[in-house]
């Protein structure tokens, strides 16, 4: 009886510890936080499509381990900025996407595609891949009413 429950006992914490998850999802610039509002005088020009791509991993869901630490520029027309904390994995794919095009300033309108796999609350890889529109600012003076 002992070594049914011993054999059951081992089973189920291999299982556990040896099965892992994989998810992937979707979500457009409106469900981001942290973005900065764009002013209603501000002048820029679209110049192409960004698409950017990161990864990094999280262990125990506290400590982020590989990624960089590059961060760049969302902007939106609203009026309110919005807030929260930004992903390290996103931010750096944001930043990724800027530098693929040349003489981008900023990213707007951003759909994220997310990869996730790993052990729940154990050990978590993401692989963040951004596409919008890059933007470039161009020197303007706001007129006041």
């Amino acid at each position: 009886m002992k070594k049914t429950l011993s054999l059951i006992a081992i089973s189920a914490a291999a299982l556990l510890t040896m099965t892992g998850c994989s998810s992937k999802s979707m979500t457009l610039s409106g469900a981001t936080p942290a973005l900065q509002p764009m002013a209603s005088c501000a002048k820029y020009e679209i110049i192409g499509d960004a698409t950017g791509t990161a990864s990094g991993s999280t262990l125990l869901m506290l400590f982020n381990i590989g990624g960089d630490n590059s961060t760049g520029s969302v902007v939106t027309s609203s009026a309110v900025p919005r807030i929260g904390v930004v992903d390290p994995v996103n931010a750096s794919a944001i930043y990724h996407a800027i530098e693929s095009v040349p003489g981008a300033d900023a990213i707007m309108a951003p759909r994220y595609t997310v990869a996730q796999n790993g052990i729940p609350f154990i050990f978590s890889a993401r692989t963040v891949t951004v596409k919008g529109k890059a933007v470039k600012y161009s020197s303007a003076e706001c007129s006041k009413n």
